[in-house]
């Protein structure tokens, strides 16, 4: 547990993340909280979810939470503009958690902000605003690259993939605060027909200031799934073709032993005898 390049905003948060992690472990604690926030978005469909969580606390720790929950969406609404985004709860988990000496043995880093920005604006330019894009991070991480991505084109559709269940409720907690709608999947990107859970974040009309709702999916419901469905079927409709136009176009080699009885040649074989003179 190491805090030396955590910056000043996020001290705060740390210390009361300290004050917690004496009874539970960072791990436990930091999954809780996400989900908590999640939980909070979801309109009353995953009170059973956060009932489950929640009793793990006492009333007093479940008020360090809320002020947790305070400060950083403080720390969002401060640093969130149409020209920037924010991953304080990336940073923090980066600094504070996964430190650099847990990280390379995990093999866990999020991509800096500044090569986000650049691949961002190699990709896509203001005309891509609101456009119907569909932008995906196939391992997602914080969701740093697609929050880049709705900074430098706006309005588009997002979707994040990541096997780490922590990273994808880390992202689905950043398209929160960002507003940014989209799925968030979690599964092995590597098969694509694989499929652990899911959510989707939606911006209902019916509200005023457009506050993002949360909801978990299927697989059915996935487009990630979907697609990789449908491409492993094209695959295995390919490697059949291939196989079936082998065998036609395959030379074969046929003898007509019937009217050319001489081409077989009966070989006489002498037995061996034993002989006394």
């Amino acid at each position: 547990m190491a805090s030396d390049n955590l910056p000043k905003e996020l001290r705060d948060f740390k210390d009361l993340f300290v004050e917690l992690s004496y009874k539970h472990t960072e791990s436990r604690l930091w999954t809780d909280f996400l989900e908590i926030i999640i939980c909070c978005y979801a309109m009353q469909q995953m009170d059973e979810r956060y009932l489950q969580i929640v009793k793990s606390y006492n009333q007093k720790e479940l008020k360090v939470i809320a002020q947790m929950f305070a400060i950083m969406i403080e720390l969002y609404s401060d640093r969130i503009s149409p020209v920037h985004w924010y991953d304080g709860l990336g940073t923090f988990y980066e600094c504070f958690i996964n430190t650099p000496s847990k990280a390379s043995r995990t093999g866990q880093f999020f991509t800096p902000q500044y090569v986000c920005d650049m691949n961002a604006r190699m990709l896509l330019n203001p005309s891509s605003r609101n456009t119907g894009l569909k932008i995906n991070d196939c391992a997602c991480g914080s969701g740093r690259m697609l929050l880049a991505a709705n900074t430098a084109a706006p309005g588009n559709y997002y979707f994040g993939e990541d096997i780490d269940p922590m990273c994808v409720y880390l992202t689905a907690v950043n398209f929160l605060f960002h507003g940014m709608e989209g799925q968030i999947v979690c599964h092995d990107s590597i098969d694509p027909c694989s499929f652990y859970f899911g959510y989707e974040i939606r911006k209902p009309i019916r509200f005023a200031r457009m506050i993002p709702v949360i909801r978990k999916i299927e697989k059915e419901e996935a487009y990630i799934y979907q697609i990789g469905v449908q491409m492993m079927k094209e695959f295995e409709a390919k490697q059949l073709l291939e196989a079936e136009q082998k065998v036609l176009t395959t030379p074969t080699i046929t003898t007509n032993l019937i009217h050319n009885p001489r081409i077989i040649k009966p070989v006489k074989k002498e037995t061996p005898q034993l002989k006394l003179f």
